[in-house]
């Protein structure tokens, strides 16, 4: 127990502050959408135009494809899962990234996520570079993509038998348009995970 929370101490002292969704890019740097010219993504704002578009549910991308360009550092600010799935009303809802995602072999560092904030059902139920995914079709939904970072989440009684996912690259992995699995190839992550939910 010691060993675990002396890096978290350590972190303390680093935590950005604002979050990525507040930098949000207003277009990606290219691109259409198809598989033959995805949309391209190179920075860290870009990146958050996705989460944005996303999570607010006003632009899907559902079985649209993406690529990163260039490694990007999120250091700078805290990160909003990219998919998003919330109960803070007692209800539930979710907007799923339900595309593709190819991390061009690309490394996302520096990835800080604090989901524990909230109310008794917490701020986002899943908790990681993307939130919640869901697959479109049996391609994989992510692939070639390395990550390093640190994911804080849940919140609140570690036995209320909530289900809280966690991970440095997704929380949460659902199946949609009667596919009957969600593929994840070639990533490779590293990082801390800290969650008083199940994991």
């Amino acid at each position: 127990m010691i060993v675990t929370c002396l890096p978290m101490a350590a972190l303390a002292d680093n935590v950005p502050q604002g979050r990525w969704t507040e930098y949000a890019a207003d277009t990606f740097s290219g691109g259409n959408g198809t598989k033959d010219d995805p949309y391209q993504i190179g920075t860290a704002e870009q990146l958050a135009l996705l989460v944005k578009d996303v999570n607010a549910g006003s632009k899907t991308h559902t079985g649209e494809y993406f690529i990163l360009t260039d490694d990007i550092d999120l250091s700078g600010h805290v990160w909003t899962p990219l998919g998003y799935e919330t109960y803070a009303s007692g209800g539930g809802s979710a907007q799923s990234f339900q595309g593709y995602f190819d991390g061009n072999n690309k490394k996302i560092s520096g990835l800080y996520v604090d989901e524990r904030s909230g109310d008794n059902y917490g701020k986002n139920r899943n908790a990681g570079l993307f939130g919640c995914i869901a697959a479109v079709s049996s391609e994989p939904v992510i692939q070639n993509l390395i990550v390093d970072g640190t994911v804080y989440a849940g919140d609140g009684a570690p036995n209320s038998g909530d289900n809280y996912g966690a991970g440095i690259l997704v929380g949460s992995i659902a199946t949609s348009y009667g596919t009957d699995y969600t593929v994840i190839k070639n990533c490779t992550v590293s990082g801390t995970v800290n969650s008083t939910k199940k994991a």
